[in-house]
């Protein structure tokens, strides 16, 4: 399919994307060198700021996995729900006998 076969936008799409294209390209100039360099000295500040309340993780052990033998304990009673459901073996379910519940038709029709 080339452009021949494309449709004519419409009036009210026309003017949507040409909105469109104008905002896209007010943000393309907000978006230049001196306006990252601001944004990554902000950052830079507020890192060094709350260096304090950070947590150094090299002195901590953290282990969410043993050797990858058994996963993390589950804070979530949902989940620690649905792991425990899923260990416990499941009894197989008998199917529903019919049998002395379903009459045959040509019984109703001898009975009549």
């Amino acid at each position: 399919m080339g452009k021949k076969d494309k449709a004519k936008d419409s009036a009210h799409i026309r003017k949507v994307r040409e909105k469109l294209e104008r905002h896209m390209a007010k943000a393309d100039k907000l978006v230049n060198d001196e306006a990252l360099n601001t944004m990554k000295r902000l950052i830079e500040r507020q890192l060094e700021r709350t260096k304090s309340q950070r947590i150094d993780l090299k002195s901590k052990l953290v282990t969410l996995f043993d050797e990858n033998q058994n996963p993390a304990k589950s804070e979530s009673k949902y989940v620690a729900n649905l792991m425990r459901h899923l260990k416990e073996p499941q009894a197989e379910k008998q199917p529903k006998q019919l049998e002395g519940r379903v009459k045959a038709i040509s019984d109703e029709n001898s009975s009549r």
